[in-house]
C-alpha cells in the first residue's frame, strides 16, 4: 500500500507532461483539413457568360513558362543600391533583377513575395502550387505518402496536355510522383553541399530551353539555401552563389521567346544565421521577379502596384495566364497589374482585370462553401459575412454583363476585398502560431520537470512524512 501514493504521483506527473505537450503542439503544429477535389475546364465560368463553358479552349496569354525557384531567395538579396560602395556578401549580387525592372518597366517587375508560416521548403512548395495555406499537419488521405493530393498547378497543367519538365530539388518528385513529362531530380539532403543540385540544373536547363519538348520548365536551385544553413548570409560563399544566380537569370532571359513568361522566385527568406521555418519577416519575405520579352505590364503609374505579393497569389495568376483552371483549394488573388484594366487592353491580350477577378471570386467561393461543409474551424459570423459579400458581388457583376456594361471600378474593388477577406479568414484559422498555447505548454512542462526533480531528490522525506498528498491534491484541483 505504501507504493500506491508513489504510483499515483507518477501518473499525475505524466498527465501534467501530456497536458503541457498537448498545449504546445496545439499552438505550434498548425493543422488544416485538405479538400481533395479538382477543378476542371468546365468549372470555369466564361467571363460575361451565365452558362458554363470550356475555359481551356481559349487562347492563353502565354504558351510557355520558365519558373526558376532559388531556394531561400530573401527579398533583401535582390535589392540593388549603386551607392553602396562596400556591400556585404549578400548585397548587390543580383543586379539583373533591378536592371530589367528599371530599364524595361513594361516587361518586368520585382516584388517582395511573402510566404505564410511554416517557412519550410516542403510546405512552401505546397503553398505556391496549390494556392492554399499548408501547415505542419494537413489532414487528408495521404498519411502514408508526401504526395500532394490537393488540386495544384502541376496537375492542372498536365490535365490540359502541357508538358511540365522539372529539374533540381528532389523534394518535388516525392510531392508530385509521375506528374512530370520529364524530371531530373538531384539529392537535396546534404545541406553542406552547395553545388551538386545547381550544377546539375545548369547542365540541363539551357539544352532543354532550346528544345521543343516542354511547355512549363521548373528549376529549383538549392545553393543559396544550403549556403545560408552552412555559413549564414554574411559569408563570401553567399556572394559567389548569388552572383552565379545572376548569371543564370541573364542567360535564361537571352533564350526566352515572346510567348514565354519568366518567373524567378524564392520560397522563403532566412534569418541572420541562415535559418528558416518560423514566421519572422526575415523568414517570410522572399523575392518575386516576373519578366516577358513581350509587354507584360501596363505603363508605369497607370495603376497602383502592390508593395507585397502574398505567395498564394502566384497560383491563380499563373493559372489564368497559362489558360488552366485555378486549383480548387486556392485562396489566392490574381495579381492585377498582369491583367489590363477594363476597356484599356492596348498591347496586352487575354483576360481583363474584372474578368480575371470574377473567375477568381467564383473559384474561391466554391472552395469556401465546400470547406465550410467539411470542417467547422471558420467562425460562423465571418462565414455569413463572406456569403453575403459574394451574393452582392455576383448580382452586381451579372447585372452589368446583362446590360452590356463594363463592371465598375467599385465592383472591382469589392471583388478584391472579398478575396482578401477570405484569405485572411483562412489564415487566421490555419496559418498562425498561438504564442499563448505555446507559452502555457512550456510553463506546464517546466513545472512538471521541477516537480520530478523535487520528488526524486526528496522522495524518502516526502513518502515518510506523507507530503505526497499535497501535489496530488493540488493537481486534482487544477
Amino acid at each position: 500500500m505504501r507504493r500506491l501514493p508513489v504510483l499515483v504521483a507518477l501518473i499525475w506527473v505524466c498527465s501534467v507532461f501530456y497536458v503541457g505537450i498537448f498545449l504546445f503542439v496545439g499552438g505550434f503544429l498548425l493543422v488544416r483539413l485538405e479538400v481533395n477535389r479538382t477543378s476542371t475546364c468546365a468549372d470555369v465560368l466564361s467571363p460575361g457568360a451565365q452558362v458554363k463553358g470550356d475555359f481551356c479552349l481559349s487562347e492563353p496569354r502565354f504558351r510557355r513558362a520558365v519558373v526558376l525557384i532559388i531556394d531561400a531567395l530573401k527579398a533583401d538579396f535582390t535589392r540593388y543600391d549603386p551607392e553602396n560602395t562596400a556591400p556585404k556578401p549578400f548585397e548587390n549580387k543580383l543586379p539583373v533583377l533591378d536592371e530589367m525592372a528599371s530599364s524595361h518597366p513594361s516587361h518586368a517587375r520585382l516584388y517582395t513575395f511573402r510566404a505564410d508560416p511554416p517557412t519550410t521548403t516542403m510546405q512552401r512548395i505546397k503553398g505556391f502550387t496549390t494556392g492554399s495555406l499548408p501547415t505542419f499537419i494537413d489532414v487528408g488521405n495521404n498519411f502514408a505518402s508526401n504526395a500532394i493530393l490537393e488540386d495544384n498547378l502541376v496537375h492542372q497543367l498536365g490535365q490540359v496536355g502541357k508538358r511540365v519538365v522539372f529539374m533540381g530539388d528532389d523534394t518535388w518528385v516525392s510531392l508530385f510522383p509521375k506528374k512530370f513529362h520529364r524530371s531530373l531530380p538531384f539529392p537535396s539532403f546534404n545541406v553542406k553541399d552547395l553545388h551538386t543540385v545547381d550544377n546539375g540544373i545548369l547542365q540541363n536547363i539551357y539544352p532543354t530551353m532550346e528544345g521543343d519538348d516542354w511547355d512549363v520548365l521548373i528549376a529549383h536551385f538549392l545553393g543559396v539555401d544550403h549556403c545560408g544553413h552552412r555559413f549564414g548570409p554574411d559569408h563570401p560563399a553567399m556572394a559567389e552563389k548569388l552572383s552565379q544566380m545572376d548569371g543564370v537569370i541573364r542567360s535564361v532571359i537571352k533564350r526566352l521567346k515572346n510567348d514565354t513568361l519568366l518567373v524567378v522566385m524564392g520560397d522563403h527568406g532566412m534569418t541572420d544565421t541562415g535559418d528558416h521555418g518560423g514566421e519572422s519577416q526575415k523568414e517570410t519575405d522572399a523575392a518575386l521577379f516576373l519578366y516577358s520579352s513581350s509587354p507584360l505590364f501596363p505603363a508605369p503609374g497607370s495603376q497602383v502596384e502592390p508593395e507585397v505579393v502574398p505567395q498564394t497569389d502566384l497560383v491563380p495568376t499563373l493559372a489564368l495566364l497559362l489558360g488552366v483552371p485555378i486549383p480548387y483549394s486556392s485562396v489566392g488573388q490574381v495579381l492585377l497589374p498582369l491583367f489590363p484594366q477594363n476597356g484599356s487592353r492596348g498591347a496586352l491580350t487575354g483576360l481583363s482585370q474584372a474578368e480575371a477577378l470574377w473567375i477568381n471570386v467564383k473559384q474561391v467561393n466554391r472552395f469556401l462553401e465546400t470547406y465550410s461543409n467539411m470542417a467547422k474551424d471558420i467562425p460562423p459570423d465571418s462565414l455569413s459575412q463572406l456569403r453575403a459579400d459574394f451574393s452582392n458581388i455576383s448580382s452586381q457583376y451579372l447585372a452589368a454583363v446583362h446590360k452590356g456594361h463594363l463592371p465598375s471600378s467599385e465592383l472591382v474593388v469589392s471583388m478584391q476585398n472579398y478575396l482578401t477577406a477570405v484569405r485572411e479568414t483562412c489564415r487566421a484559422s490555419w496559418a498562425r502560431f498561438s504564442p499563448f498555447k505555446m507559452a502555457a505548454g512550456l510553463l506546464i512542462l517546466g513545472v512538471a520537470c521541477v516537480l520530478c526533480y523535487v520528488l526524486s531528490e526528496l522522495s524518502q522525506v516526502v513518502i515518510q512524512e506523507g507530503l505526497l498528498k499535497l501535489p496530488i491534491l493540488s493537481g486534482l484541483v487544477v
